[in-house]
């Protein structure tokens, strides 16, 4: 764990549909040395509260300590439901 820069966007597309692109970056060296994600997705509003999601998701995360590196990607699509309260 260690501190996290975050910046999250939503645009409207017309209609019940949207876009949002979500960004983060941690670690500085306090618990991961570095870790970054982006996230974008298309929505779409069932109803007040729920929403769909579908997107794609890049992560990446380097941790180096006692000469073992180790360096993690996950690249790939993510589906999402929301509900607000």
């Amino acid at each position: 764990f260690g501190p996290v820069i975050a910046s999250r966007f939503r645009a409207p597309l017309g209609g019940k549909w949207g876009a949002a692109v979500y960004g983060d970056l941690g670690g500085f060296g306090v618990g991961a040395d570095l870790s970054w994600q982006l996230l974008g997705t298309v929505q779409y509003d069932l109803s007040d509260r729920w929403r769909l999601a579908a997107g794609w998701r890049h992560f990446y995360a380097k941790q180096s300590k006692n000469d073992f590196d180790v360096h993690f990607k996950l690249d790939g699509p993510i589906l999402g439901v929301t509900y607000r309260f």
